[in-house]
């Protein structure tokens, strides 16, 4: 066994171990290319800019989620006069509607309120592995059990499946969007099979967790769940920290072995998106 198989094989085992450990069959898995404090999605990460934000752990407030609100129609209905509805996957042209565009928008930068997960260990230590420079930062494999989520956060212990349009979310009134709950879903639904309409989705295994407009930290939220429901918090949300050496060389395992780099998850496409639809171009259009 290579040494890089062997720094690839040490991950698998512990979410061997951490799997038999706690009983679970569905896992999905998170990686980033460093320990970054919190998990707030990258709508609530674009915002705080604005409000000079530095502490996730704290809940959203009313001018924030405004804000919010407003940034994610302005999105919609830019990203929806710039794409034309209209979308090329590497094989033919398939028409982009409801759900659609939201995993687009994800897929390709641009704010929303969801927070990416993969149903491969292999595409989320690929995450872990990815930077643009190689600047000695360990990384995190995130675990979580969305069924678990589900039930501590809403009472079902399941993966939910969207059951309306996604324009019909954004365009929520306040005080239901408010009240909205923070869920695991997946991508296939009755109003959208994004999986086989994207092929980047598709190649990457993609599921979601809706993060909401009432905390801006998920691992906040988590542990909050987890100690309300008296649930140990390892069970519902666990991280693996990854030293930057080892890392480097599970990033090689997975491009020589298994095949997995940037054009083989499509990272490599020109993509300006995620400029146009930016906050700060968000604001000079309202400043007009």
């Amino acid at each position: 066994m290579s040494i890089a198989q062997k720094a690839y094989q040490d991950i698998i085992n512990q979410i061997d171990d951490y799997s038999k450990k706690y009983g679970k069959d569905v896992l999905w898995f998170r990686g980033e290319n460093k320990l970054f404090p919190s998990m707030p999605s990258s709508m609530a990460r674009e915002v705080s800019k604005l409000f000079g934000i530095t502490d996730y752990q704290r809940s959203i407030r009313v001018n924030e989620q405004n804000l919010i609100l407003d940034y994610e129609r302005w999105i919609l209905e830019g990203f929806k006069r710039y794409i034309n509805i209209v979308h090329h996957d590497g094989y033919n042209h398939t028409p982009l509607y409801s759900w659609d565009i939201l995993y687009f928008l994800q897929h390709y930068g641009i704010p929303t309120r969801f927070i990416d997960w993969s149903q491969s260990v292999d595409i989320a230590l690929f995450f872990a592995y990815l930077r643009e420079l190689e600047n000695g930062d360990d990384a995190r494999l995130w675990i979580i059990d969305p069924k678990l989520f589900n039930q501590l956060n809403r009472g079902e212990y399941e993966i939910k499946s969207p059951n309306n349009t996604y324009e019909e979310f954004v365009q929520l009134s306040r005080p239901f969007a408010i009240s909205q709950k923070p869920v695991a879903i997946s991508p296939n639904s009755d109003v959208g099979r994004v999986s086989i309409i994207n092929q980047r989705i598709y190649s990457q295994y993609g599921f979601f967790v809706y993060a909401g407009l009432q905390y801006y930290d998920l691992r906040f939220l988590i542990s909050m769940l987890a100690k309300s429901h008296n649930v140990e918090v390892n069970q519902v949300l666990y991280g693996i920290t990854i030293p930057y050496e080892q890392i480097m060389l599970i990033g090689q395992y997975l491009n020589d072995v298994l095949g997995i780099n940037k054009k083989a998850l499509r990272l490599d496409e020109p993509n300006n998106l995620r400029e146009k639809f930016s906050i700060e171009n968000y604001c000079r259009e309202k400043n007009k």
